[in-house]
C-alpha cells in the first residue's frame, strides 16, 4: 500500500493527506459514489472532455490499487479513445465495486492518515491548481489493448531529449508485442536483455545466487556506459543455442529500448533515464504461458527467479508509468 503512495508522491509531490486519502479510498470504493442519474452522469463527463486541457502532459491512466485505476480525461481525448466506452466501464465499476470499511480504516492507519469520517472527499486546493485531475475510476479489466498502446505512446511523446528507456514486465506481459508494436511506428533501437544471459562456464552456485544473477550485467553496464559516451558502435549478443557470441551493428536512434526482464537491473539502473513496467494478472500470465513449449521451465525455474527480483527491488513501483 505505501508503495502506491509513494509512487503517486513521486508524480505529484505537492498532493496533501487529503489527496493520499482519496487515493487510498479510490483504492478501496472505486469512484465511491452511486449513480443517481446515468444520463446527468454522461452529460458531465462529455461537458468535462470537451473543456478538457489538452496542452498538459498526463498519463492516460493511472493505478489506485491493484484492481482500480484512474483514467484521465486529457489524453483519453487527445488520442480519440470512446468516450462511451469509458463511461460504461465508470458506471460499472460504480455499480460493482462496494469496498470494506475496516480494511480502508487499516489502510490509513497504516498510512498514519487521519480517517476523518469514511467518504468520497475532494482533492485539495494544492493539488488542483497543480495538477489539474480531471479522471473517471475504473476497473483494471476495461484496459483495452489499445489503451495499453496509447499509454506509452503518450508517456514517449513528451521524452523530447535522447533517452535509455528500460521495459520490465514479468514473461507473458507483452513485452515482445509492445516492442514489435514501437519499432513498427517510432524510431527506435531495440536491445534484448535476452541476448546477455551468462554462458555456461560462468554460471556458479554464488553467481546464481544473486537476484538478476542469471544475466551479464556486468556487459549491460559496458554497454550502456560507452552509449551514453557515444562509443557504441557495435557489441556482443550471446547465442544460447550454441553458446557463441555474435556481433551485431548498434544503430543510434532517439530512444534506445532495453528490453526484458532486469532491464532495470540494479547494476546498471543509474544508466536508465526512465522505466516503464508492464503488469499482468497471474491468471492471465499462466493462461499466456501455457501455449509455449517450455511452460514447466516457465512455472520451476524462470518465474521464481523473476518474482524475487519484481517483490525485493520494488520494480514496479520505481517505475515512470505502469502499463
Amino acid at each position: 500500500m505505501n508503495n502506491i503512495i509513494n509512487w503517486h508522491k513521486k508524480k505529484y509531490p505537492l498532493m496533501e493527506p487529503q489527496d493520499v486519502y482519496k487515493l487510498l479510498y479510490q483504492g478501496e470504493f472505486g469512484s465511491g459514489h452511486a449513480i443517481t442519474s446515468k444520463f446527468q452522469a454522461l452529460e458531465r463527463l462529455l461537458n468535462e472532455m470537451e473543456f478538457t486541457n489538452l496542452n498538459i502532459y498526463q498519463d492516460l491512466y493511472e493505478e489506485v490499487s491493484d484492481d482500480i485505476i484512474r483514467v484521465n480525461l486529457a489524453p483519453y481525448k487527445l488520442y480519440k479513445l470512446d468516450p462511451y466506452y469509458l463511461f460504461d466501464a465508470f458506471i460499472d465499476t460504480s455499480n460493482t465495486i462496494k469496498g470494506n470499511d475496516s480494511l480502508f480504516l487499516e489502510k490509513l492507519k497504516q498510512a498514519n492518515i487521519d480517517s476523518y469520517n469514511v467518504g468520497a472527499v475532494h482533492h485539495s486546493k494544492t493539488y488542483v491548481d497543480n495538477y489539474h485531475p480531471h479522471y473517471r475510476i475504473i476497473s483494471k479489466k476495461y484496459l483495452t489493448d489499445e489503451m495499453r498502446k496509447m499509454q506509452i505512446i503518450n508517456f514517449l511523446s513528451q521524452i523530447k531529449q535522447k533517452s535509455i528507456i528500460a521495459l520490465e514486465g514479468k514473461c507473458g506481459s507483452g513485452k515482445t508485442t509492445i516492442t514489435n508494436y514501437l519499432k513498427s511506428i517510432l524510431p527506435i533501437t531495440v536491445i534484448n536483455v535476452d541476448d546477455f544471459f551468462l554462458p555456461k562456464e560462468r554460471k556458479t552456485n554464488e553467481r546464481l545466487s544473486e537476484i538478476g544473477g542469471n544475466v551479464d550485467y556486468e556487459r549491460i553496464h559496458n554497454l550502456l556506459l560507452k552509449l551514453k559516451e557515444n562509443k557504441l558502435k557495435t557489441y556482443q549478443k550471446f547465442n544460447c543455442s550454441n553458446g557463441e557470441y555474435e556481433e551485431v551493428e548498434f544503430e543510434n536512434k532517439k530512444i534506445i529500448l532495453l528490453e526484458g526482464v532486469y532491464s532495470y537491473h540494479q547494476n546498471f539502473r543509474n544508466l536508465i533515464d526512465y522505466l516503464i513496467f508492464l503488469d499482468i494478472d497471474n491468471f492471465t500470465q499462466d493462461r499466456r504461458l501455457r501455449s509455449r513449449s517450455n511452460y514447466q521451465r516457465f512455472i520451476k525455474e524462470w518465474i521464481p527467479l523473476e518474482n524475487r527480483y519484481f517483490e525485493r527491488e520494488f520494480i514496479k513501483y520505481l517505475s515512470d508509468i505502469i502499463v
